[in-house]
């Protein structure tokens, strides 16, 4: 397993822990714990009311939570692991024209914009974002995988400008919400074919 590979593993475990332990938490309530619900925050009248409800309430709006953060984080941490493989793609290719061109120029070869020729490379300053580095990703990965980074990476943006700020242009919630581990595979096989191929 790569590095990359153990970087998003350790935060998929930390997601599945934590869910873990809200399962835990979420018992001992159901058993009749209720100086443990009060210390969670739980209304002590809501409870009283109609206990079922009032965890049922809590902890889905709690599971929803660390959801969305676990997704913002592998997508993010993602993200900063392929930017850091573009950033060292950009120098081996910028090495290969500028050594090139060289060559060429000694042989009195044609080379156009020879001191400019390495500002035609893109680096990762210049894709700035993920759904800028789909397309370079798009030569590396299947048809399949691409699609399910198009909707990552909708989601991703979703939570991170639409959902708590209101409507925002353009950004529409997504028709499904991705499960972490949905989230966290996708990413995985595509870091697995990267490495693979040598992105």
């Amino acid at each position: 397993m790569s590095a990359k590979e153990k970087t998003l593993k350790e935060i998929f475990e930390s997601y599945e822990s934590l869910k873990e332990i809200c399962d835990a938490g979420k018992k001992r309530i159901k058993r009749g714990d209720h100086d443990f619900a009060q210390k969670l925050g739980m209304s002590p009248k809501a409870m009283k009311k109609d206990k079922d409800k009032a965890v049922k309430v809590y902890f889905d709006k709690l599971y929803e939570r660390i959801e969305e953060h676990y997704a913002l984080e592998l997508i993010s941490t993602f993200e900063g692991l392929m930017f850091d493989q573009f950033g060292d793609t950009a120098g081996v290719i910028k090495g290969i024209v500028k050594s090139g061109y060289e060559r060429m120029q000694k042989k009195n070869e044609h080379t156009p914009l020879y001191l400019s020729a390495s500002s035609f490379i893109k680096t990762k300053e210049d894709i700035r974002s993920l759904s800028g580095a789909k397309n370079i990703l798009e030569k590396q990965i299947s048809e399949e995988l691409h699609e399910e980074l198009k909707e990552i990476i909708a989601y991703r943006n979703w939570l991170s400008h639409g959902k708590n700020y209101g409507k925002r242009s353009g950004i529409e919630e997504p028709k499904v919400k991705l499960p972490i581990k949905d989230i966290y595979g996708t990413l995985m096989r595509i870091i697995e074919g990267s490495d693979r191929t040598s992105l």
